[in-house]
């Protein structure tokens, strides 16, 4: 069943995002799901994309998923240094770690 609903979101990941598709899902493949970090800041980010519209869910995907990783705030301050911009703050989604998610009114 995993695989077949892993199936059906990277279906709908290409049928709805194609020009983000391959990146969207390089990025979900490298959260590490045996670390704990993923679990651990998922509700956050949940909470965090609930809050976004349809256009800033869409551009801020990818960056969202870059911040389940266990390296992110390392990586976000580098990036940052280097005159990134439109990276989120990982201190900002961190306050969002017990937030309840609200209707996204898809």
């Amino acid at each position: 069943m995993a695989y077949s609903l892993e199936a059906v979101i990277e279906e709908g990941i290409e049928a709805d995002l194609p020009n983000q598709a391959r990146e969207l899902l390089a990025a979900y493949e490298r959260i590490d799901s045996s670390h704990p970090w993923a679990e651990d800041k998922i509700n956050g980010r949940g909470a965090y994309f609930c809050l976004l519209t349809k256009l800033q869910r869409n551009e801020r995907l990818l960056n969202l998923l870059a911040s389940l990783d266990p390296l992110y705030p390392s990586i976000y301050e580098l990036r940052f240094a280097n005159g990134e911009r439109g990276l989120l703050s990982p201190t900002e989604l961190d306050c969002l770690d017990d937030a309840d998610w609200i209707d996204p009114k898809w």
